[in-house]
């Protein structure tokens, strides 16, 4: 019989294992690696950051463009009366252009050109928020998980010591008091597990936000907690070099030199740009003898006669 129960024993214990082997196959682990990857390929935060990069890129182009030339008609000495439009009015068409002064175009995309150093700072900055994030939820999921394994551990013990302090009462080697309190401690023990497993799965649902895949909140991460933990050994180099390469140091630089750059824009702007204009047309009105076909130009620049310097 005892050769029976135990050989009933070895197989279904063989029958476990190949189930948890299968089950093991058909979810495949996700390691540190793959969870950060994932999180830069669908974070929303570093998609933002991509788009505002863009949308400085374009507001450069734009800067550097030349104002557009403008296309208009004038009727002069325009009457009421029908019957004089063909020997009174005087009709022209012109084109006006806007030469700008100051070097005004340059200035723009200078300024534009470190804000884009400021959006790529910033990005880079979001890029270490997201993996430090990652790496910090990895580490805590997987704790969360150790915590659960443990607490459960712990209160399938205090239940067998509440079946065994109710056979030392049975045999007399212990009280009924006993036993409350062995009572008392498993369900203590299942109020923390019950509570282990509550942070598991928020752990687990913040992770998923971060990583921005739902299905994250119910994949098997590859890890141990309890080993091969990486370690932080600062040194002189290591924090030279994180003041020098350092997004947020970068950003900051850039804006000072950016407010420098607009600082020259404005004073680029306080010079006036000259608007030139020509045209040609027909007139009708020949009394004077200066009718026929004419042209016109005109030149025009404001004068800075009331700007405060």
């Amino acid at each position: 019989m005892r050769c029976t129960a135990t050989i009933l024993v070895a197989l279904l214990l063989g029958t476990l294992c190949a189930r948890a082997e299968d089950e093991g196959a058909a979810q495949p682990q996700l390691r540190l690696e793959d969870l950060e990857r994932m999180a830069l390929a669908t974070n929303p935060t570093i998609a933002q950051t991509a788009a505002a990069i863009r949308a400085v890129q374009g507001q450069w182009i734009q800067a550097g463009a030349k104002p557009n030339p403008v296309v208009g008609y004038v009727g002069g000495e325009l009457t009421i009366f029908r019957d004089k439009w063909g020997v009174q009015p005087a009709h022209v068409v012109f084109i006006e252009q806007q030469i700008l002064r100051g070097h005004k175009l340059r200035r723009a995309q200078q300024v534009l050109e470190h804000a884009q150093a400021v959006a790529e700072a910033d990005a880079e900055a979001q890029r270490h928020r997201v993996l430090t994030a990652v790496r910090v939820l990895y580490y805590d999921t997987l704790a969360a998980e150790r915590l659960v394994e443990v607490r459960l551990d712990l209160a399938r013990l205090a239940h067998e010591a509440v079946e065994f302090s109710e056979q030392l009462v049975k045999i007399g080697e212990a009280d009924p008091p006993d036993v409350l309190q062995a009572e008392i401690e498993a369900q203590r023990a299942d109020i923390d597990a019950k509570g282990a497993e509550q942070r598991r799965r928020r752990t687990r649902q913040v992770f998923a936000a971060v990583v921005g895949e739902p299905s994250v909140e119910r994949a098997t991460l590859g890890g141990n907690i309890e080993g091969g933990l990486p370690t932080l050994k600062p040194t002189e180099n290591t924090i030279a070099r994180f003041v020098r390469d350092s997004p947020e140091l970068k950003a900051a630089q850039a804006r000072i030199l950016g407010a420098q750059a607009a600082i020259e824009q404005v004073r680029a702007d306080s010079k006036g740009d000259i608007t030139v204009r020509a045209g040609f047309g027909y007139n009708f009105e020949r009394a004077h003898g200066n009718g026929g076909w004419i042209g016109e130009v005109e030149i025009g620049m404001p004068i800075s006669l009331f700007d405060k310097k």
